[in-house]
């Protein structure tokens, strides 16, 4: 099944408040699944139904004596031809409907039907050509305990029903008189439709029985990637990711799964100093069911919605963790010598080094980076004293000689294929981001 995603990143004004570490976000996300979405669910159906179904033989009799009557049907198949099949997000549920076009048996291959009727008995061989038959049922979702100590999505399915369209034109009998056996029935309460339709309609319920747990995993699924609850190792930091289902909406405009949870991580000593002890609060209201926030394409199948909350806390807790502390020196791959220092200040340490020595470059994060919205690009990271530490051999010691702040913009523009469920990041860095420059020891 091939889904178009439309990603959307949710923002409003930061306030002055913090989320504590390891705080679980209401609404970190949630994902929609629009009509578009479930045409393409529906799309599955016909592969999911049989295209032949054997009727099981089946016989009945009643009365008394000669004033009596007796069938028998054998060797009924039936061949199915799905002509349309919808799923349509209603208020609070979602209906399911499949239109078949039916044919029993064949003029090649008929069925066997024996009528005994006030102790005549005839044999005779028939079939029924093609005649309308829909499929109904409808499908709710609710949000249930996945029996560890978390929560899934479940989508339960009820009862099919079914209508028939078949008509007598569409009964052909080779051998006896279609009108006479009907009105015989007739007498006694019965019909030559009940004769068909009721093995029918009972090889039809058992042959889409399947079709149910199908459509309910289906379903279940397009979510269950959204749900996440594990220890990420991102380098050599154990960064604890939880991601579950705490709502479930359905209206016209499509389904909506929120999904709360967030992401935490032990505080790493190189930034213990300046641990503010949580990420940036940004209240934000998440556009209605479906809709397409500015810079999203429509129409799409699947929307992805991430909160500037959720974005934050992830920023800080990969801070927090000590992921962006880093020690560089000469055995880092790159050349890191003072000529470095000589092309940062303009040659204004170049008295200090008349000739070129190693240099170890240290990383001294002392606030969270945090998301910048509604910039440039599709998404924007806000560097906040980001502080890059140069240090050098001087006076027979190691001396920081060279200090720099930055505070700054890095953009990237995210970029989905469709096909390969790949995703793309480009990034562009900011020509104006600023940048403090100090020079000193120690």
């Amino acid at each position: 099944m091939l889904l178009s995603i439309g990603l959307a990143l949710l923002a409003s004004p930061a306030h002055a408040e913090d989320w504590p570490a390891g705080a679980t976000l209401d609404n970190a996300l949630y994902a929609d699944i629009t009509p578009q979405g479930f045409e393409s669910i529906a799309a599955l159906i016909p592969n999911l139904l049989p295209s032949f179904i054997e009727i099981p033989d089946t016989s009945g009799e009643g009365g008394t004596w000669c004033f009596n009557y007796a069938y028998a049907l054998a060797g009924g198949w039936v061949t199915l031809t799905v002509a349309d099949a919808q799923i349509v997000p209603r208020d609070g549920y979602l209906d399911v409907t499949a239109n078949l076009l039916v044919n029993v048996n064949d003029a090649a291959d008929p069925f066997d039907l024996y009528t005994e009727i006030t102790c005549i008995g005839s044999n005779c061989g028939g079939y029924v050509t093609p005649f309308p038959v829909d499929l109904h049922t409808t499908i709710a979702l609710d949000v249930v305990s996945d029996g560890a100590g978390g929560q899934r999505l479940d989508a339960t399915l009820g009862a099919f029903e079914i209508d028939n369209g078949l008509a007598s034109s569409d009964i052909h009998l080779d051998g006896c008189a279609l009108g006479t056996i009907e009105d015989i029935l007739n007498f006694f309460g019965i019909s030559l439709f009940d004769l068909i339709l009721g093995p029918l309609e009972d090889a039809l319920l058992g042959s889409v029985g399947e079709l149910g747990p199908t459509l309910e995993s289906t379903i279940e699924d397009a979510f269950a990637a959204a749900s996440i609850q594990q220890t990420v190792d991102l380098n050599g930091v154990a960064l604890e990711v939880t991601l579950q289902p705490s709502d479930v909406t359905i209206t016209t405009a499509g389904v909506r799964v929120a999904l709360g949870g967030g992401l935490d991580a032990s505080a790493a000593p190189c930034v213990a100093a300046y641990d503010t002890g949580g990420s940036l609060k940004t209240p934000s209201d998440a556009p209605g069911v479906g809709a397409a926030p500015a810079g999203v394409s429509t129409p799409y199948d699947l929307g992805i919605g991430i909160s500037d909350d959720f974005v934050n806390q992830a920023l800080y807790s990969v801070w927090r963790g000590g992921v962006l502390c880093y020690t560089l020196g000469a055995d880092a791959g790159i050349p890191l010598d003072t000529g470095i220092l000589n092309a940062l200040t303009g040659d204004a340490l170049a008295p200090l080094f008349p000739e070129s020595r190693p240099v170890t470059l240290r990383t001294v994060p002392k606030a969270a980076p945090t998301i910048a919205l509604g910039g440039d690009h599709d998404l924007d990271l806000q560097l906040n004293r980001f502080d890059l530490e140069f240090y050098a051999q001087l006076d027979g010691r190691a001396a920081r000689v060279l200090a720099v702040q930055l505070d700054g913009t890095v953009g990237a523009e995210l970029g989905f294929d469709g096909t390969t469920g790949a995703l793309d990041v480009a990034l562009d860095l900011d020509a104006e981001a600023q940048g403090e420059a100090g020079v000193g020891g120690g």
